[in-house]
């Protein structure tokens, strides 16, 4: 690196700079008249006429001599356009508003050749003089809404006086007596060996409990069975019973059954990548 400069560093390095700058801007006007070259030799068919077609108008991006005063006259240009666009929209507002006004000519009065002109105001208005104002039917509307509001508050609040009414004896406290618990005439005092005894009872209780619940299972099963009679085989008056499973030697095997459709998707799914590899 060099660390001190020529006597007259400022002026070397200056037309470095400047040469580098001058080449950078050299290069590249040089590679953009090359792209402009070759762009208008790709359109040098656009240029002229062929036979099937009129004379070619260029529009290139060629900007042509504006009069001296070029930017008072564009800025002209574009007022009149804006002035005309504008122009032009009003215009065909207004034919629209015309057009609007002639066709709805009809609903004002009558004519010879027709009836009186029904009203179209709002349905169920109870004041025909006054059918389209909408503070009119926001009012009515606020003060039938206010009335059903205060009959139906009026109705929770008669529910709930009742209510509570019905409730009152439920704030009034109450201790059960012994009568009340069938504690009356419970023997205080056991028999001498009175574990045993109790044991007993419960035991039986149990079992009892039990029995009944299995008796109540096995009359179940019973009628179930006897219902289901008719299924087996086939009666005189019936053909063979249809055996609708997938497979009659083994129709209720979950895991038969998955296997079979797990192949079954298998060998499809293999068919299907076979076909994307052939580009079918």
């Amino acid at each position: 690196m060099q660390t001190r400069a020529i006597p007259d560093g400022y002026t070397f390095n200056s037309g470095v700079l400047s040469d580098s700058i001058h080449k950078a801007h050299t290069d590249a006007e040089t590679a953009r008249q090359a792209s402009v070259d070759a762009q208008e030799k790709s359109d040098v068919w656009r240029n002229g006429w062929t036979a099937n077609t009129g004379p070619v108008y260029p529009y290139g991006l060629v900007q042509h001599r504006a009069n001296p005063d070029g930017y008072t006259y564009n800025n002209g240009v574009l007022s009149d356009s804006i002035l005309k666009a504008h122009t032009d929209a009003e215009t065909a507002r207004q034919a629209s508003v015309d057009a609007q006004e002639k066709s709805d000519a009809w609903r004002n009065g009558f004519t010879a050749n027709t009836g009186p002109v029904l009203s179209l105001q709002q349905k169920y208005s109870k004041n025909p003089a006054d059918a389209d104002t909408y503070a009119t039917t926001v009012n009515t509307l606020g003060d039938s809404l206010k009335e059903r509001q205060d009959k139906y508050y009026a109705r929770v609040l008669w529910g709930n006086e009742s209510q509570e009414q019905a409730d009152a004896w439920r704030a009034v406290p109450y201790t059960p007596t012994q009568k009340d618990l069938g504690l009356a005439a419970m023997q205080r005092q056991a028999i001498p060996d009175g574990y045993t005894f109790n044991n007993g009872v419960l035991s039986d209780h149990i079992k009892k409990t039990h029995t009944d619940a299995e008796t109540a299972r096995q009359a179940s099963v019973d009628a179930q069975e006897a219902s289901d009679a008719w299924r087996k085989g086939s009666t005189p008056n019936s053909g063979p019973v249809i055996v609708y499973a997938q497979n009659p030697t083994d129709h209720d095997t979950y895991g038969t059954t998955v296997g079979t459709q797990a192949d079954v998707l298998s060998a499809k799914q293999k068919v299907y990548q076979d076909k994307i590899d052939w580009g079918l």
